[in-house]
């Protein structure tokens, strides 16, 4: 699992390995990290922040009710944002 920007800034690292038992959806990862890491991690996840966290799974963004499987590249993130195009008539 890698962990980017804020997340790995929270827990100090950039990767994590996680074991999980069959069936073990997105869900069940966040909480096994919400109770090694704490409020602060379970905060920047969006439960109670103003913004809500990008899971990716082998490239593709996911929801927390999503299955994982053995030797799934999970990424935890924030989604990354831009500014738009100002145009003054």
């Amino acid at each position: 699992m890698k962990l980017l920007g804020y997340f790995s800034q929270i827990t100090g690292k950039r990767e994590e390995k996680v074991t999980l038992d069959k069936g073990s959806t997105v869900e069940t990862l966040l909480q096994v990290l919400i109770s090694k890491y704490g409020r602060e991690f379970r905060d920047a996840i969006g439960r109670q922040g103003f913004r809500e966290a990008l899971i990716v799974v082998n490239g593709r963004k996911v929801e927390k009710d999503h299955v994982l499987s053995h030797g799934d590249e999970v990424i935890i993130s924030f989604p990354i944002g831009g500014g738009g195009v100002t145009r003054i008539l």
